[in-house]
């Protein structure tokens, strides 16, 4: 760490790092039940609530520089989610693994048209 000092946008970096760690468990110890809930509210079981929560989250950070903007699913996404496409009818009539198709498919529509907007 001592040949970094030098640089000068590294030792700032490495200042921050200690505290991002620390930002990023607490983030990740309060959203994690938040994911499976929102999973439930969907329709689907709560794995897949943690399943779908990294990779929008990567993207994000890879596409963006605003350091304070909140992203993630919300209990209201995720129950307007469910009664739009009539959660409970089409699990019934399709099963649950056409019913996470149709979501995934949802989700991703949601997130260009909202990207286009």
């Amino acid at each position: 760490l001592g040949r970094l000092r030098g640089m000068p946008h590294i030792s700032r970096v490495s200042a921050w790092s200690a505290g991002d760690v620390i930002a990023g468990i607490t983030v990740a110890a309060t959203s994690l039940p938040q994911y499976i809930a929102y999973a439930e509210l969907a329709g689907l079981a709560g794995h897949h609530g943690l399943r779908a929560s990294g990779p929008p989250i990567v993207a994000f950070a890879l596409v963006t520089s605003a350091p304070s903007l909140c992203i993630g699913v919300t209990s209201i996404t995720a129950l307007m989610a469910h009664s739009t496409l009539k959660g409970a009818e089409y699990k019934e009539a399709h099963g649950d693994e056409r019913w996470m198709d149709l979501l995934g498919a949802f989700s991703v529509l949601v997130g260009v048209v909202s990207v286009a907007l």
